[in-house]
């Protein structure tokens, strides 16, 4: 009791129906309602009058989420479809099909963000930054074109560069924390803000060396290996080369991640099993 429209002649050839004759029937037939379309070709299309945005991979429909996804996905290279009218170009009336989102569920488990065309593994310890629910499979026609890479803790968002850890996302504020803290162009990756945007943001990313002081305390530190040493006096500063200008002020609750060492800074320092002064 459907009209099914056939979306071209390679649908027509896979369906079986090339070499069946085309039968002319009776005019009461025109007016049956139009069905769903009969598609196997891949390729991007829209059923206007709807604003929804498909991705076809011959056999379902992926949703796009926004035209982020579109660039995510490298949609722009696909082939956009035009086909004939069907019930799918009715108001209200979509075909069934899977979210297409920028966050990839692979078939062995593994998650992956889709961001421009590259397609990045989250090592286990990253997994947390993301609801485990916002994953969902994808086609894998697109998933076999885009680049494949690994997420590193370092990442490049926009102008400003972050550290992954502790399940948040802490801002590089100076160039002497980025020397410090090893980042390269070897080692950072850039990501689209939406990618990053509820991952909840940390203290500032501090290098070790890094000199500063407490808002409300007198007292000078250097930070060595995530905790802060209270330099003793300003012949230990002297001493190891440290300069003034070099030294920060924070409040309590920006350096709240960097605990105080259990002892002070002094002379003596143990290095590989070997007293220095």
């Amino acid at each position: 009791g459907l009209r099914k429209p056939i979306a071209n002649p390679k649908t027509l050839s896979d369906l079986g129906l090339a070499s069946t004759p085309v039968v002319a029937t009776s005019d009461i037939n025109s007016s049956q309602p139009l069905g769903p379309l009969l598609m196997t070709t891949e390729g991007v299309v829209k059923f206007e009058p709807n604003d929804a945005l498909y991705y076809f991979d011959g056999q379902t429909y992926y949703a796009l989420s926004s035209m982020g996804s579109y660039a995510d996905w490298g949609l722009g290279q696909a082939t956009h479809l035009s086909v004939p009218t069907s019930s799918y170009n009715t108001a209200g009336i979509s075909p069934s099909s899977q979210p297409l989102s920028s966050w990839y569920l692979a078939p062995d488990g593994t998650h992956y963000i889709v961001d421009l065309g590259r397609l990045i593994s989250i090592p286990q310890g990253f997994s947390s930054l993301w609801p485990s629910s916002q994953f969902a499979q994808g086609p894998q026609a697109l998933v076999d074109r885009l680049a494949k890479i690994a997420l590193t803790p370092n990442i490049w968002v926009d102008s400003d560069i972050f550290v992954l850890s502790n399940g948040k996302k802490h801002y590089v504020a100076t160039l002497y924390d980025l020397n410090a803290l090893g980042i390269n162009s070897s080692n950072v990756i850039s990501l689209q803000s939406d990618k990053v945007a509820n991952i909840p943001r940390g203290n500032d990313a501090l290098g070790d060396g890094k000199l500063l002081t407490i808002q409300g305390d007198q007292s000078i530190y250097v930070l060595n290996a995530g905790t802060l040493l209270h330099i003793a006096n300003p012949g230990v500063f002297s001493a190891y080369g440290f300069s003034w200008t070099d030294i920060s002020s924070y409040s309590t609750t920006q350096i709240s991640d960097y605990p105080l060492a259990g002892s002070d800074l002094l002379y003596g320092k143990l290095a590989d099993g070997t007293y220095l002064i």
